[in-house]
């Protein structure tokens, strides 16, 4: 198995507290944390939506915290840009509408993302954004 394989080259080389592995689907990350404990894994997408949720509820301070990195998407002004040009030119209302809702998704999930870092940073854990200049790097 990869995981097994991935466990054991960074114990060889004695990498557990410079390294974080993990993937987008929960089952991966469940699954390095079962291996090894020590193992530090990024966030998933059911705990970054679950995140939003707690912060939102008021509830974050009180969840535990299984996930020792978040990395999130920073939209710069050029793929906003990208995005709007590409709705004024779509002949379709849908298209446009489509291309709306997801920019305003975008944009408001990027307001919650600074008090989220924030808080998991005084809690310890690795908060980074990386920035989004196309849509293939989503």
């Amino acid at each position: 198995m990869a995981t097994r394989k991935v466990v054991a080259i960074i114990e060889k080389y004695k990498r557990f507290d410079t390294t974080i592995v993990g993937n987008l689907k929960e089952e991966y990350n469940l699954n390095m944390r079962k291996i090894d404990g020590r193992m530090a894994t990024c966030c998933t997408v059911r705990e970054i939506l679950m995140t939003q949720v707690y912060l939102l509820t008021g509830l974050l301070p009180y969840v535990p915290i299984h996930y020792e990195s978040l990395a999130t998407p920073y939209p710069s002004k050029a793929y906003i840009g990208m995005k709007l040009d590409s709705a004024q030119k779509s002949e379709s209302l849908k298209s446009k509408l489509i291309i709306y809702a997801y920019l305003t998704f975008l944009v408001g999930s990027h307001n919650l993302y600074n008090p989220i870092m924030s808080h998991l940073n005084k809690r310890g854990v690795l908060t980074s954004y990386w920035v989004l200049n196309d849509d293939q790097e989503i």
